[in-house]
């Protein structure tokens, strides 16, 4: 657990560094390889309580979990 804060600031700086995602609804509410190759790991990156979560990713995190029906983490984050 010491880790954590330098294992939380790595991730939020990869996370400030993604280029802006396009969302299904760009593509017409279909998933792309990317989507289904990148969306799972965001999604998991919601558990972590107090993670700053750009606002891009955030939206594409939302989006994605919109159209699939799929949940976050968000309410129950560590």
């Amino acid at each position: 657990m010491r880790k954590y804060p330098l294992h939380k600031q790595s991730a939020e700086k990869m996370l400030v560094g993604l280029k802006v995602l396009p969302i299904p609804a760009d593509n017409g509410n279909t998933l792309s390889w990317d989507d289904v190759l990148i969306y799972p790991t965001l999604r998991n990156l919601t558990m972590v309580k107090g993670l700053a979560m750009p606002p891009h990713v955030s939206h594409y995190v939302e989006s994605v979990a919109a159209l699939t029906g799929a949940y976050t983490y968000y309410d129950s984050a560590l």
